[in-house]
């Protein structure tokens, strides 16, 4: 079914919304102001979701898109704005999902000193022997040789995977600021293999020391926002004494903290993670710092630490390390989150029951010209 609708706000996950025939219409790449031509891919009772065909009369706030294939490719959807506008649009998403939780907070957000070729990680699919990102509303691949947030690095090793001849596969790059090496890696159903001609790990500074990311673990994708992040961290965590990190990954976070702490343990659920944090910290000989692949979920206690520093996958902390955070003795949280939804309920249980006190919220726009946002709130322990 097609039909035509104004658009009259944006909505989470940054979907535009407006209205046909009583029904509430999502419709994504779209802005307040907009008038569409869409048709309908979803119908319920009383929503509709869509996909745009034509915009007939743009709003003033619309741009043209400077990708050939932001039309189709699920990887951006605010590229129609412009980069004021989408940092205002997160801003304003953040205070909302905050809002729902009850916490009142007016948060400032980050923006990246780069907003084109500023992507240092990326995860690609390989389908049928076409490479490239998932079609927006659906699992077909678009091909992106002309990808303007991934780095021309990582587009010319895509180019070299795609002349491999592998029919189903999923490729994880990492690219280095250091070095501008790109480590590759492979998954064939879930099992990691190895590719010839092309190294999995990278070694990286983002000013703080040399590290080792593997490209299969986990590691920030804007680096310019990490550096951001890496500094605020050290300013709340201060001349803290023994600290310990939950989701350390391959240390990235942990590293930074170390020359300002006397102990340091990070616990990371991956194996690979921390072999990977553990091959910097023989490099560094970092003698006070300590990793442990652990299942956090099943932690019974925490160390006995002054400041704990978490970056937990999109589900967030949960109730049980929210409550192991609230019966430790530490006496501040600096939390990292890449879902405010999840970040705001916890803070809800931590602020309750859990005795501490939310200090400072911020964001941070890891992705540029997609509705993801980074956010970091710093909790103390209430006296």
């Amino acid at each position: 079914m097609q039909f035509e609708l104004d658009i009259i706000k944006v909505v989470p996950p940054g979907d535009g919304c407006g209205y046909y025939n009583g029904k509430t219409v999502f419709v994504p790449a779209t802005s307040p102001g907009d008038r569409v031509r869409v048709f309908s891919l979803r119908e319920n009772r009383n929503t509709i979701s869509a996909a745009l065909q034509e915009v007939l009369i743009p709003s003033p706030e619309r741009v043209e898109p400077p990708c050939p294939h932001y039309s189709k490719c699920g990887g951006c959807s605010l590229m129609h704005l412009d980069y004021k506008q989408q940092l205002e649009l997160k801003r304003r998403m953040l205070i909302e999902v905050l809002n729902n939780q009850g916490i009142q907070w007016d948060p400032q957000v980050v923006p990246s000193s780069e907003i084109t070729r500023f992507r240092h990680k990326t995860r690609i699919r390989c389908v049928d022997g076409q490479l490239g990102f998932s079609e927006r509303q659906s699992n077909r691949i678009v091909e992106v040789p002309e990808c303007q947030i991934l780095t021309e690095e990582i587009l010319s090793t895509l180019k070299r995977l795609g002349q491999l001849g592998r029919s189903n596969a999923e490729y994880q790059l990492l690219q280095s600021c250091k070095t501008g090496g790109v480590g590759v890696s492979i998954l064939e159903g879930k099992q990691l293999v190895p590719l010839p001609g092309f190294e999995p790990s990278i070694e990286e500074d983002y000013g703080f020391g040399p590290l080792v990311l593997h490209s299969h673990g986990f590691a920030q994708s804007n680096p310019f926002i990490t550096t951001s992040i890496i500094k605020d961290l050290q300013y709340h965590s201060g001349a803290s004494g023994f600290i310990c990190e939950l989701f350390c990954g391959c240390g990235t976070f942990s590293l930074a903290l170390a020359a300002t702490t006397p102990q340091l343990i990070g616990y990371d659920i991956s194996p690979l993670s921390i072999q990977t944090a553990k091959e910097t910290l023989q490099r560094q000989n970092l003698n006070h710092v300590e990793f442990a692949a652990i299942n956090l979920n099943k932690l019974k206690e925490l160390p006995a630490v002054d400041v704990i520093v978490a970056d937990p996958p999109r589900k967030g902390l949960g109730q049980h390390l929210c409550r192991l955070i609230s019966g430790s003795k530490a006496r501040k949280l600096l939390y990292v989150s890449c879902n405010p939804a999840s970040l705001a309920r916890d803070i809800r249980e931590l602020t309750g029951q859990g005795g501490f006190e939310l200090v400072e919220m911020k964001g941070y726009d890891m992705y540029c010209h997609a509705t993801h946002l980074e956010a970091m709130a710093v909790l103390v322990r209430q006296v």
